[in-house]
């Protein structure tokens, strides 16, 4: 099930190939909107194996957790993460076993997909895994850093399309 959009105050990521936007509060308010130079094929340039190899999962995550970093005192802790990005829905549809409900993604379950896809890193068989595709890899690494290192512990992932792209930063 498919969540309404979320009420405010919210935080709406929206990861996309090679920019990632985040925009807190009302969709007007051109300051609470941020840039990231960083996407779902952004670290696919360090993932240049199917599936990543371990250490480019590690390079990876040093790369994004420097460009996240910095919203930290940016991101007001009171706010609900939500996005409508494909990618998310496809993370609720493998979540499904970690999950207690579809459109809303715990870290719990973001943490148990990331842990799938460094054990296939490491060796385990990998035929049909959905982390043979960089993109999820990439967006997955995204979404678990960013959750993680802001203290989000659920999105909300929305049935309508996340607002346009900032304008500033």
């Amino acid at each position: 099930m498919l969540y309404p959009p979320s009420p405010a105050p919210s935080t709406t990521l929206r990861i996309g190939e090679r920019l990632t936007t985040v925009r807190t509060g009302a969709p007007a308010d051109q300051d609470s909107c941020h840039s990231l130079a960083v996407g779902f094929m952004s670290p696919g340039q360090a993932l240049r194996h199917r599936p990543p190899t371990p250490q480019e999962l590690e390079n990876a995550i040093a790369a994004i957790e420097d460009a996240v970093m910095p919203l930290a005192r940016a991101i007001p802790a009171s706010t609900q993460l939500a996005t409508a990005d494909p990618m998310a829905l496809r993370l609720c549809d493998l979540a499904a076993p970690f999950s207690i409900q579809g459109g809303l993604l715990e870290i719990g379950a973001v943490e148990a997909l990331f842990n799938d896809m460094v054990d296939v890193s490491q060796g385990r068989p990998s035929a049909g895994s959905p982390f043979l595709d960089t993109g999820l890899c990439g967006y997955l690494l995204i979404l678990r850093e960013f959750m993680h290192h802001l203290a989000f512990s659920t999105v909300i992932v929305e049935a309508e399309s996340a607002p346009a792209a900032c304008t500033g930063r």
